[in-house]
């Protein structure tokens, strides 16, 4: 039985970690907060200047497709109004940089 996540943030390090979780069975990625045109966001997830390019990425219709993972993408400032839950999520994995207490993370327990 595989862990269901959710990403907030698609910087740097989020997009390295949906690349990974992507190719592992243990972990499905289910829900994705980031900002951005989805064509950003594609291209951003598609080619990374040190693990180079990989072309089975889609963003489109409120979905980011890795390979075959296929995640729910939300677009929201505010982690109190994302429906992590609803998308499956049993855990968030925090890569904004926002939120570093354990104040301002609550949201995502509530």
């Amino acid at each position: 039985m595989s862990v269901k996540v959710a990403i907030n943030g698609l910087g740097r390090i989020g997009r390295c970690v949906a690349r990974i979780i992507a190719d592992r069975d243990d972990i499905e990625l289910v829900a994705v907060n980031a900002s951005g045109a989805e064509n950003i966001i594609e291209y951003g997830l598609k080619y990374d200047s040190v693990h180079g390019k990989r072309m089975d990425v889609s963003v489109k219709d409120g979905f980011v497709n890795i390979g075959n993972t296929k995640a729910k993408l939300f677009a929201e400032r505010d982690p109190s109004k994302i429906a992590f839950a609803d998308a499956g999520a049993e855990l968030v994995l925090e890569f904004t940089g926002a939120f570093l207490t354990h104040e301002s993370v609550q949201a995502y327990l509530d």
